[in-house]
């Protein structure tokens, strides 16, 4: 049976440090449209970044409302560059000058998300401010011009959804520096609860987007997908790839300047307030519930090609967790709804199972990347921070991902600093960590070449 694997602390986490928006999104899951917000003093902002610090979060993601508009936004980034988290952002883009932009990337940014909602007329009235658009695209190509790439965040709509690859076109005519369109869910929260069964998303439209995904990137070249949960079941597979999934109430959670923590940005239910109760006590207990997935339907909890279940936003009247709207409730399963996902289920396996026989054939049983030599002398190729977790050590690796490890794992990674040769490392850990079937040294070099495969690497 299915269950998400509990970390003590997320991985990383949005961070509303202001509920205040410049714009006015017709669909603004925070209500930043409707509400009079006003910023809070910096001082809470920079209390709450200390405390994600002592739980071993890695990354904030500077969120809003509008980050940009908290004053002393930039002294709030600072101090937790200073503290050394990684650092990411979403934005609307149109207060960001070349010289903030410049300071992002001395902090240490690299990469980050700006929301464009279609073509010039359609995203400048759906957010409700003339010149918008063209205010974001400005900050795109400041980004691109000092090293800071950034993926457009598009929120279909029934006003807008139709009109993703004339965007996509857009850029491509006008040589706007756009390699990925993230395109998200619409989902019953705030402004976007107002008339809901008239203006929501139907399957039917979100098929039509991964057909318009597929023809941005054969016309543009530019990487469209799937950026929210979405249930596998209710897809081709053919699609599957264009889903990326998401890791609430696991690796990744929210958080308020007001110290409120959630499994979601877009969900309003909280877990509990790290001001009062320790981050790590509330992830560990808070969210047992949500993580044995009892909420989903059993074909769900035993699905072998598990997704999640789709997006919990996605459903009316949810707070904390749900099924995704286009799947049954736990209430509402019976045999015609798992007769319904066979099909899907057939094919994966069929297509699954050729793809692995295909990939065998070129590749056959060494998936690994040789290293040079075992004097060369290994180093971690990015910025990287590990932590022990409730079930051995994380990794969290600047823009290559994120791996987990076991003590001597750990204890290999923190010697390949450039100075260390392979023979080295493996003297090190025979001394220090020796095994009774003297395996240590094809230990060593299994390790290193698995992580190698995945460009972790360069040698000196």
């Amino acid at each position: 049976m299915n269950t998400l694997k509990p970390l003590k602390a997320p991985l990383s986490v949005n961070f509303e440090s202001t509920q205040v928006c410049n714009l006015r999104c017709s669909f603004c899951f925070s209500n930043s449209a409707t509400y009079s917000h006003k910023n809070p003093p910096l001082q809470n902002v920079k209390k709450i970044i200390d405390l994600l610090y002592e739980a071993e979060v890695f990354e904030i993601r500077w969120f809003g409302g509008e980050f940009t508009a908290l004053k002393g936004w930039q002294e709030a980034v600072e101090y937790a560059y200073n503290k050394g988290f990684f650092m990411a952002f979403v934005s609307n883009g149109t207060l960001l000058s070349r010289e903030d932009v410049r300071f992002l990337y001395c902090n240490g940014i690299t990469g980050g998300a700006m929301s464009i909602h279609g073509p010039e007329e359609m995203h400048d009235k759906i957010v409700d401010t003339k010149g918008a658009f063209q205010k974001t695209i400005q900050a795109i190509r400041n980004c691109w011009d000092e090293n800071i790439g950034v993926t457009v965040l598009f929120t279909p709509t029934k006003i807008n959804y139709k009109s993703v690859y004339d965007l996509a076109k857009w850029f491509k005519e006008n040589n706007v520096p756009v390699t990925e369109i993230d395109i998200g869910r619409l989902c019953p929260s705030g402004e976007a609860t107002h008339n809901w069964d008239n203006n929501r998303m139907t399957l039917d439209d979100y098929k039509f987007l991964f057909k318009e995904m597929r023809r941005i990137h054969s016309d543009f070249g530019i990487h469209a997908y799937m950026g929210d949960a979405f249930p596998l079941c209710v897809l081709p597979y053919s699609d599957w790839d264009l889903v990326t999934g998401c890791w609430q109430g696991t690796g990744f959670g929210q958080i308020s300047y007001t110290g409120e923590l959630k499994s979601c940005s877009i969900l309003g239910g909280s877990y509990g307030n790290i001001l009062e109760t320790p981050l790590i006590d509330i992830w560990t207990k808070k969210l047992e519930t949500m993580r044995s997935l009892a909420y989903l339907p059993k074909q769900c909890r035993h699905c072998p090609h598990f997704c999640g279940g789709g997006c919990s936003a996605s459903r009316v009247g949810a707070t904390h967790y749900a099924p995704d709207e286009f799947i049954p409730s736990l209430e509402d399963e019976n045999i015609l709804t798992l007769v319904r996902r066979v099909p899907g289920l057939l094919n994966f396996y069929i297509q699954s199972t050729l793809e692995r026989v295909i990939a065998k054939s070129y590749n056959g049983n060494n998936d690994n990347k040789l290293i040079p030599s075992t004097e060369a002398k290994p180093k971690i190729n990015c910025r990287y921070k590990i932590r022990q977790d409730l079930d051995g050590y994380i990794g969290f690796f600047k823009d290559r991902g994120i791996l987990t490890l076991d003590e001597t794992a750990s204890k290999i990674i923190t010697l390949m600093d450039g100075k260390h040769s392979v023979e080295h490392i493996i003297a090190d850990m025979e001394n220090n960590y020796p095994l009774k079937n003297g395996k240590v040294r094809d230990n060593v070099i299994t390790f290193l070449q698995s992580i190698n495969k995945g460009d972790f690497l360069i040698f000196n």
